[in-house]
């Protein structure tokens, strides 16, 4: 008798997936492309944007929210902005190749990830660039870093098992 360490991973596809629910929604292709091209670019750019204005916007560089002295303290807003763009791209990847993926976990991803977990640590990383506490940054970074390597696995772990074998 063999123990089967990962037994989900033979299982069939749930209902509702990822393609019966875009299929119902009636969204073209070209428009998930247009999507998967900028929608993960958009914490960038907000990022950049803050960043710009809290190194050269601000007039006065005894202003003690100029990060010009310190650069490591937009390290926050950083990971903070590659996290949200990894949750776009995983989430754009399953609506465009992985059909067979249960719609629960894009929806989770989106729901949680980025609505229940983004957003509050958006708020505590602005905090942290603005203000210069050296142990919420930190802490923020290692915060950010694990939950990089966890979006990655989760969506290593979609690709083995519902990626398509062609």
């Amino acid at each position: 008798m063999s123990l089967k360490v990962l037994p989900w991973t033979a299982a069939p596809a749930p209902t509702p997936t990822v393609g019966e629910t875009t299929a119902r929604t009636g969204i073209h292709r070209a428009v998930l492309w247009f999507l998967a091209v900028y929608f993960p670019s958009i914490p960038i750019f907000t990022t950049s944007g803050a960043a710009y204005a809290l190194c050269t916007a601000l007039q006065y560089p005894t202003f003690s929210g100029c990060v010009r002295r310190d650069l490591w303290r937009l390290t926050t807003l950083t990971l903070w902005a590659a996290y949200m763009s990894l949750l776009a791209l995983v989430s754009m990847h399953m609506r465009l190749f992985l059909p067979r993926a249960p719609d629960a976990v894009l929806t989770d991803l989106l729901d949680v990830g980025a609505a229940r977990i983004g957003i509050p640590l958006a708020f505590l990383a602005c905090l942290a660039a603005s203000l210069g506490v050296t142990r919420v940054a930190i802490a923020l970074d290692c915060v950010f870093v694990v939950l990089i390597a966890h979006v990655l696995a989760i969506w290593s772990r979609l690709v083995r098992t519902y990626g398509s074998r062609d």
